[in-house]
């Protein structure tokens, strides 16, 4: 997809957004606008301000995480996976992807 080059402005950068074939991160839009070094600060700037107005989503504030194992499927289902719902309802999770290791 071809953008113009240098910082774009909100209403270009969701333009790139809405128009791209697939999901866009900031890497995607640095690279199609040609930006670097301290012009990627200015675009963190604007994607927090495209989130914070609801244009865009946003990541959480907060990271959750498990350690250790749990065998019994009884345990995951009845403790675990109320206990991680809890949290993310409490946190407005929209979506979570989850890793098992």
């Amino acid at each position: 997809m071809s953008a113009p080059r240098g910082l774009p402005d909100k209403a270009a950068i969701k333009k790139f957004i809405t128009d791209a074939p697939g999901s866009v991160g900031r890497r995607e839009i640095a690279r199609a606008f040609g930006i670097k070094g301290a012009e990627r600060v200015e675009l963190r700037a604007i994607l927090k301000e495209l989130a914070d107005e609801g244009v865009i989503g946003s990541v959480a504030d907060n990271v959750f995480s498990c350690m250790g194992a749990v065998y019994s499927k009884r345990r995951v289902d009845e403790e675990l996976a109320p206990a991680m719902y809890e949290a993310f309802a409490r946190e407005g999770v929209e979506v979570a992807y989850l890793v098992p290791l």
